[in-house]
């Protein structure tokens, strides 16, 4: 397993002057790589020598961009509302992502129950500029034509036809929630998140392309409770995370997937930290052979669902573990991080 994650505010340039041989070598070849990691980042205030907790409609939440090896820091929203998850569209053009900024003050965007008002989905250019607003809904993603969003609204996955503005509901009405889809690369099939009463449990089903309407069975694609679920390139397969044991600490796994088997894949941990901390929100990189990841301290999830953490900085390791690297350092909430090799 790799080095023991640290999250106190620090540069790159301290960081990586202590890093070990193995360490330099993986931010070498990140930089080598095309490409860039968007995220959303909270920024929190100052108590003592921790950063206070930033909760869901607190703070100043923006889109940031940055390199894979953790170079050229970019903001992209700048904007006093709370923008987060952002999704780069196929041919890197645009970013999509979710906003309060259209909701009555006082109200806050919430992950899992919308109890203030839905949250807006915003799509922007790859420089932030021209942010307009698509529809209401949290946690885009596109399609692989670039045509389509899919989304959550009313604790029901969507998918949003953009030229249009036709929409076909994916998931139950008996679903208590809903989160976190994403399209396979055929453009056929959708996993999502969900919670039908045990727990949350990775889905996955089929649609039709032309007419965006759900075909048949939703299946089961983890075997046990999990969320988180971003596919591979190839669709293949899926990283997601496991809770262990409350506010303890979770881990990052790596599902096979064929959807026409009739069982869960063959599940694997993927090894990073022998300590318990929060490992979150993974992506694969565009060529399959990375991971970008949230690391925080264990015990300090803020008890709330998606309302997370004191520390929490984002780290890239190899798709099968080991050596890690940190990639930002601003003492920030980073989380829900995309990576695009044709984000310029």
């Amino acid at each position: 397993a790799g080095t023991r994650p640290e999250f106190a505010r620090t540069t790159l340039e301290a960081w990586t002057a202590r890093e070990s041989q193995a360490e330099k070598a993986l931010r070498a070849e990140l930089s080598r790589l095309e490409g860039r990691i968007v995220f959303g980042a909270g920024l929190g205030t100052k108590n003592g020598k921790d950063y206070a907790p930033v909760r869901d409609g607190e703070g100043n939440w923006e889109i940031w961009s940055v390199r894979p090896d953790g170079t050229d820091l970019r903001n992209l929203t700048r904007h006093p509302a709370r923008d987060d998850y952002p999704r780069v569209s196929p041919d890197g053009t645009k970013i999509a992502f979710n906003s309060d900024r259209e909701l009555s003050a006082g109200a806050k965007m919430d992950y899992l129950y919308e109890a203030n008002g839905v949250g807006s989905i915003v799509v922007m250019n790859a420089d932030g500029s021209d942010q307009k607003k698509v529809c209401d809904g949290i946690t885009p993603a596109w399609s692989p034509d670039g045509r389509r969003l899919a989304l959550v609204r009313g604790k029901q996955v969507i998918i949003r036809d953009l030229a249009s503005g036709r929409e076909a509901v994916q998931t139950p009405d008996n679903w208590r929630h809903a989160m976190y889809p994403d399209f396979s690369p055929d453009g056929r099939h959708l996993i999502a998140t969900g919670n039908t009463g045990r727990g949350w449990i990775i889905y996955g089903w089929e649609f039709d392309p032309d007419t965006m309407e759900r075909k048949g069975d939703i299946r089961q694609l983890s075997p046990t409770e999990g969320c988180n679920a971003d596919l591979l390139p190839d669709g293949k397969g899926f990283v997601y995370v496991q809770d262990h044991g409350g506010d303890t600490f979770s881990r990052l796994y790596l599902a096979t997937l064929d959807w026409t088997a009739a069982r869960p894949g063959v599940v694997k941990g993927i090894p990073i930290n022998k300590d318990k901390f929060w490992e979150y929100y993974p992506a694969p990189s565009p060529d399959a052979r990375y991971l970008v990841y949230s690391a925080s301290a264990a015990g300090k999830s803020l008890g709330e669902g998606w309302v997370m953490i004191r520390e929490q900085e984002l780290y890239v390791a190899g798709l099968s573990g080991g050596t890690q690297v940190r990639i930002t350092f601003g003492g920030l909430a980073c989380k829900h991080p995309h990576w695009s090799a044709r984000l310029k």
